[in-house]
């Protein structure tokens, strides 16, 4: 009888453990899957600063690489840089931080006097604009797109060029991956 309950225990736990040992068929389990570690993780489709700045970023120095402003040389021209305009869909993206930021990355290449925008002295402007579009699906899904354009122009309005990015968030009511 002893015996019996031995082999009955080691046949238990022989059945309980054998389909945990089954191959791994490669579906996901739990709506859990591997993501990029390289891309920039959202779970909603709200702006991410960390996004919007490495744009920003990105835009600043496609504009350093520029003809325009290789053109300037030693010269170090009077620059004023305007804020950001916000024209997107949300309100409270923190202007001053991206503005703060082009500035920075201009004074560290050294190839201008940065200058505020309330002088009425100087060689060159540089502004730029956040917009934003916003898709929506019947099924709860939802796309937004959101695009920043730089523009550098003259003190007499002729505009020298204009950078473009763009941030491009969805959402699924099914998961993504």
């Amino acid at each position: 009888m002893k015996s019996n309950i031995v082999l009955f225990s080691c046949l238990a736990v022989i059945i309980g453990v054998l389909p945990g040992c089954a191959a791994y068929t490669g579906s996901p389990q739990g709506n859990v899957a591997m993501m990029d570690t390289s891309e920039r993780t959202h779970l909603d489709t709200q702006l991410n600063m960390t996004d919007l700045m490495a744009l920003a970023e990105k835009l600043t120095n496609d504009m350093l690489m520029s003809s325009a402003v290789s053109e300037w040389g030693n010269k170090q021209p009077r620059l004023v840089v305007v804020p950001l305009k916000n024209n997107s869909c949300i309100d409270n993206i923190p202007e001053e931080q991206i503005y703060d930021r082009i500035k920075g990355i201009l004074r560290e290449a050294g190839v201008a006097r940065i200058f505020d925008q309330s002088t009425n002295k100087f060689d060159y402007i540089l502004y730029g604009v956040l917009d934003s579009t916003q898709e929506y699906g019947g099924d709860g899904s939802e796309i937004r797109d959101f695009i920043v354009t730089l523009n550098l122009a003259t003190i007499d309005g002729e505009d020298l060029g204009r950078w473009n990015g763009r941030i491009k968030l969805g959402k699924s009511k099914r998961p993504l991956f």
